[in-house]
């Protein structure tokens, strides 16, 4: 019986495993720039550029935030499959992108980069850290319900800050 039950739970992840690699080669992306371009800091699409420019300056940060969950925002396999059920999955990709544009239905690049957060990349900036509007009301433009208990808890009347406590730029 555990042999069985054994087999049954690996005949159930390989399934699963093949599930989620099929809908990320199935999934269409035409017209959709990747984050993974040549960095060369010219506009990939409208006024963004990717990641990959960023990290020619701030190659640590660049490491830290690949593959964190903001990296794969929009080709994750488990957002992939669940946006398919939504009746209006545009909702989903203003968080889950970054430069998503609502009358298209495109957006500039795959997952929350740099300039979900910071802004467009913008050539001769100083090499101080972006500024970016107070964390929790940047965060919580996406991560909402987060973002209530942040704002009725301890977190919040304390002045504490997302950031103070979670790394954006790393995994965990």
């Amino acid at each position: 019986m555990r042999r069985q039950i054994h087999w049954l739970a690996v005949g159930f992840t390989l399934l699963a495993a093949a599930a989620s690699v099929s809908v990320m080669l199935l999934w269409p992306s035409e017209g959709l720039a990747s984050s993974a371009d040549t960095g060369d800091c010219t506009a990939v699409v409208g006024d963004y550029c990717s990641p990959q420019c960023c990290g020619r300056c701030h190659d640590a940060r660049l490491r830290a935030w690949s593959g964190t969950s903001h990296a794969i925002a929009s080709v994750d396999p488990l957002f992939r499959l669940s946006m398919q059920q939504e009746e209006e999955p545009g909702d989903c990709l203003g968080c889950h992108s970054t430069g998503y544009d609502a009358a298209s239905g495109r957006y500039a690049l795959a997952g929350v980069t740099c300039e979900a957060c910071h802004g467009t990349y913008q050539p001769g900036h100083s090499s101080a850290n972006m500024e970016i509007a107070r964390p929790e009301k940047l965060c919580g433009t996406c991560h909402t319900s987060t973002f209530s208990d942040w704002d009725t808890g301890l977190h919040g009347e304390g002045g504490e800050s997302c950031i103070d406590c979670h790394n954006t730029h790393a995994r965990g």
